[in-house]
């Protein structure tokens, strides 16, 4: 006597070829939730003035706890809130793109933003760093929305930043809401990943240096514009440039452009790289970078050196 199985051979292969396919989508979103963290998202808002920013009172963590995203109630990666009142403590606030913020890799207190004042307890620091930011973005914050809730600025920006113009959100691999699963960010990663080889991202070098130098006048402008509002307002800013990779172990030149634009806006600005030891070793240098740019753990703490010296010095 044959059974349903044998009665019905195409229907059961389907309904085993189902049932393995949803056991190893089940496997891939516990392996990429558990070994990889994904699915664990820091959330963004998206505004017209400034183009997006973490959205405030949020902790993710993609390695259980060894590495931690606290956003604070103002949107600042920081580990403690800031009120609004003006406190006793000096408030020191952080601008810049991804290698101020950091990345998911590098924990809240590993930053050169949390390093530089660390030994200071009259003084507190926060990050207002963004990934994929550009100066025209801290202009909408800082002037444009005047965002001022610190006694000391200090702005940390490759010489990429210059070129961005405003970055939305639209075309970045961010969520304006968490994703339901894993998968889901995965998904999203390949989708990025295929638009980019498809859209190719903006080659500054194959514009011409006429347009070069007027989106490069353009970010210096925004640059000199909140950099005068602070100071009007009665707070200290101070600019420093951080190095690629490319520009400490191989001497790749500094951007013409912008140096021009900085000096004939009569900015003060800093280039790190001028400010660190000629006698390390490649190798100790190599370590300082966590990919092309941005900053290794190691990378922090000596930038965090370098700032701190030199605003005490001024």
């Amino acid at each position: 006597m044959t059974n349903i199985f044998e009665k019905n051979p195409k229907k059961t292969l389907l309904v085993i070829f189902i049932l393995l396919s949803l056991m190893a989508v089940a496997l891939l979103e516990y392996l990429a939730a558990a070994l990889f963290g994904l699915g664990k998202v820091v959330v963004y808002d998206s505004h017209p003035i400034y183009g997006y920013r973490p959205t405030p009172a949020q902790t993710v963590s993609r390695d259980h706890g060894k590495t931690t995203v606290h956003i604070n109630n103002l949107g600042l990666r920081a580990n403690q809130d800031w009120g609004h009142k003006k406190s006793e403590q000096k408030r020191v606030l952080f601008l810049g793109d991804s290698v101020t913020y950091g990345g998911s890799y590098i924990d809240n207190t590993e930053l050169f933003s949390s390093l530089v004042f660390k030994n200071h307890k009259n003084i507190v620091t926060a990050n207002a760093g963004v990934n994929g930011w550009g100066i025209l973005n801290i202009h909408g914050l800082i002037k444009n929305l005047d965002f001022r809730p610190a006694d000391i600025y200090i702005t940390v920006v490759p010489e990429g930043d210059f070129y961005r113009g405003l970055n939305g959100i639209g075309g970045q691999p961010f969520w304006t809401h968490p994703p339901r699963l894993a998968l889901e960010e995965l998904l999203q990663h390949f989708i990025y990943v295929l638009s980019l080889k498809k859209n190719g991202a903006l080659n500054i070098n194959g514009l011409s240096s006429i347009d070069q130098q007027k989106i490069v006048e353009l970010a210096t402008q925004g640059l000199k514009d909140y950099d005068l509002y602070l100071k009007q307002h009665g707070h200290q800013h101070y600019i420093f440039i951080t190095p690629t990779k490319a520009q400490l172990l191989e001497g790749a030149p500094h951007d013409k452009f912008i140096q021009s634009a900085l000096d004939t806006h009569q900015l003060s600005y800093i280039y790190i790289k001028n400010k660190i030891s000629p006698n390390l070793k490649p190798a100790q240098k190599l370590a300082l970078f966590h990919d092309s740019i941005h900053l290794s753990k190691s990378g922090h703490a000596l930038w965090a050196d370098i700032i701190q010296q030199e605003i005490l010095r001024n």
